[in-house]
């Protein structure tokens, strides 16, 4: 999605689980101070195949490389994009987990400010036993505690951020 440098109309719509349709739509003011623009830090994760689970997906990959392409190409909004893409092989549970600690760490560093934006999306499967949990790559159904990424496990890398954290989860059981 490309914004224009004036107002911009966006309408979204989709369908819930339970095929009900659902729209939104949203009116996108143009009032950018271009010496003052926030920066994006992002993470995006698309996992459609798995080292040891045989439910593939066809897209969750080639979402993930879409989102990350499209948000290297907003330059006029955001003062810097910074932001890494992990697919397949690279979304393991600890890469995942490591790239959150590292926005952690440059929060530290006093790299991320109030007025900055941490956009997380995840794309593959999802399950809820009992809260939700994100399936890396190297999730192994027979030692499903030891490879899930929890809601847990994020929010612990992510409290501590002084910015809005927007979190897309394109899964099964997201919510």
């Amino acid at each position: 999605l490309t914004l224009s440098k004036k107002n911009n109309r966006v309408r979204l719509d989709v369908k819930s689980e339970h095929d009900q349709p659902l729209s939104a739509k949203l009116h996108l003011e143009w009032k950018l101070d271009l010496q003052h623009r926030p920066k994006l830090y992002f993470l995006s994760v698309g996992v459609s195949d798995f080292q040891k689970y045989d439910k593939r997906l066809e897209f969750a990959d080639d979402d993930a490389r879409e989102i990350s392409r499209t948000l290297q190409e907003q330059p006029l909004i955001f003062h810097k994009v910074i932001g890494r893409r992990l697919l397949d092989h690279e979304a393991t549970r600890g890469q995942i987990l490591r790239e959150l600690a590292q926005l952690r760490e440059r929060h530290q560093k006093r790299e991320i400010n109030a007025w900055d934006l941490v956009l997380i999306t995840l794309s593959g499967h999802g399950v809820c036993d009992p809260e939700y949990c994100f399936l890396p790559y190297d999730y192994d159904p027979e030692m499903k505690e030891d490879r899930r990424v929890s809601a847990s496990d994020m929010l612990v890398q992510l409290k501590e951020l002084p910015c809005q954290i927007v979190l897309f989860v394109d899964t099964c059981h997201a919510g």
